[in-house]
C-alpha cells in the first residue's frame, strides 16, 4: 500500500527516525500527528529497543564467558560457548540489520505497511 500523497518532509522524518534521530524527535514539544508518521516513528522505536536488547544481551554473555575464562578454564575450553554464543548474537543482529534496512526502505517508498514479526512491538 504504497501512498502517492505522501511529502517529501514526511518521508525525511519517518527516515530519520530509522537513522538514530529518535532521541531528538521524542525530546521536541511538537510531534508529528499524522498517522504516516507516527507509524514509523513506533517501529522505528521498537528496532532500537531491540537493538538495546541485543547490546545487552551480547554485554551479559561477554560477562558470563570472561568470568568463566577466568575462573573455569577447563569449563570453557571444553564447551566451546564463545563460537556458539556469539555466532547465535551475530545471526540476530543480522536479522536486526536486514529489518532496519526494511524499514528504511519503507519511510522512503512512502509506504505504511507494517514490519513483519514487528508491527505488534511498536
Amino acid at each position: 500500500m504504497f501512498e502517492r500523497s505522501i511529502h517529501w518532509q514526511d518521508r525525511i522524518y519517518a527516515t530519520a527516525c530509522y537513522l538514530g534521530l529518535l532521541p531528538i524527535f521524542a525530546l521536541l514539544p511538537r510531534q508529528r500527528t499524522d498517522a504516516y508518521s507516527k507509524h514509523h516513528f513506533g517501529q522505528a522505536c521498537a528496532l532500537f529497543a531491540l537493538f538495546f536488547g541485543l547490546t545487552l544481551t551480547l554485554a551479559i554473555v561477554a560477562l558470563v564467558l570472561s568470568y568463566l575464562l577466568i575462573h573455569y578454564r577447563e569449563i570453557y575450553a571444553g564447551l566451546h560457548l564463545e563460537r556458539y554464543l556469539l555466532g547465535f548474537l551475530r545471526k540476530l543482529y543480522l536479522a536486526w540489520a536486514v529489518f532496519w534496512l526494511f524499514g528504511i526502505g519503507l519511510a522512503l517508498v512512502g509506504s505504511m505497511r507494517p514490519m513483519p514479526l514487528l508491527h505488534r512491538l511498536a
